[in-house]
């Protein structure tokens, strides 16, 4: 079955927040038992150099199965996103080095990432990371209880079951 509910991350290699909210995301994710699913969209920030190269790496990997290997590894560490780092890291996940290289260099993921940060400039995002639930723009918290809410109040709207057993409002007070 497929997850009804999407969570639109805008998002950049080089945003300190993203990094952060990463890890709560992944784990909405792996707790709504397939409901919900997210789709990461290219939001390069022209202030941050080498954020472009960075979303370039992560499509280029895409290309071989490995984009949410090479999302983590990239958002490890800001310092180790040069050429020879996402090698590096092409290396460790197992992928034909060669093909990588080629893609790295393909207008194509260009132009893939260009179409991403205009969708966001159309959708009036204006920072990184920005969230859509279902097409619909958050701009407040982005701590997990806040995020189990909003996602679970969609859930109810489509008429699904919430994806999460402790959502806020049901919890039994003690």
């Amino acid at each position: 079955q497929k997850a009804k509910i999407i969570i639109t991350e805008f998002a950049e290699f080089k945003c300190t927040y993203c990094v952060t909210l990463s890890p709560t995301l992944k784990k909405l994710v792996a707790d709504s038992n397939g409901k919900v699913r997210l789709v990461f969209k290219h939001f390069p920030l022209k202030n941050h150099p080498g954020t472009f190269f960075s979303s370039r790496a992560a499509q280029a990997a895409h290309r071989q199965g490995g984009f949410w290997e090479m999302y983590d590894l990239l958002f490890k560490d800001f310092s180790k996103q040069s050429m020879e780092d996402v090698l590096e890291y092409g290396r460790t996940l197992g992928m034909n080095i060669g093909r990588f290289k080629t893609d790295l260099e393909d207008r194509r993921i260009e132009e893939l990432i260009e179409r991403d940060k205009m969708e966001g400039v159309r959708a009036k995002v204006t920072g990184t990371p920005t969230l859509l639930i279902n097409g619909k723009m958050y701009h407040l918290r982005h701590d997990e209880e806040f995020l189990k809410d909003l996602i679970s109040e969609e859930a109810e709207r489509l008429g699904l079951e919430a994806p999460y057993r402790d959502w806020a409002y049901i919890r039994q007070k003690r």
